[in-house]
């Protein structure tokens, strides 16, 4: 099994509109199961994917079923500044 990290946001799901915590699963950075927020830095140097230091780097999200309605739903997630946060 390959190991990831959750990026949580607080929004209306894509499917059903209702607000919930999301928690959308991506593989960047140090990949261990790391909680990141919006605003949060990538952590490197363990099980490392992706490369470190690029100004812009956009990675698939797919999303824990929703809360409300069990919707699964793919996102793309934006790292920008020298892969130092997320937006």
């Amino acid at each position: 099994m390959s190991a990831y990290n959750i990026l949580v946001v607080q929004s209306k799901c894509c499917s059903c509109h209702q607000d919930s915590k999301i928690k959308i699963q991506f593989k960047f950075g140090d990949t261990w199961d790391y909680k990141y927020f919006i605003s949060d830095e990538i952590r490197w140097g363990g099980n490392d994917t992706g490369k470190k230091g690029l100004k812009k780097v956009v990675v698939d999200g797919v999303a824990e079923p929703c809360e409300k309605c069990n919707e699964i739903v793919y996102y793309l997630i934006y790292i920008e500044n020298d892969c130092n946060s997320i937006h």
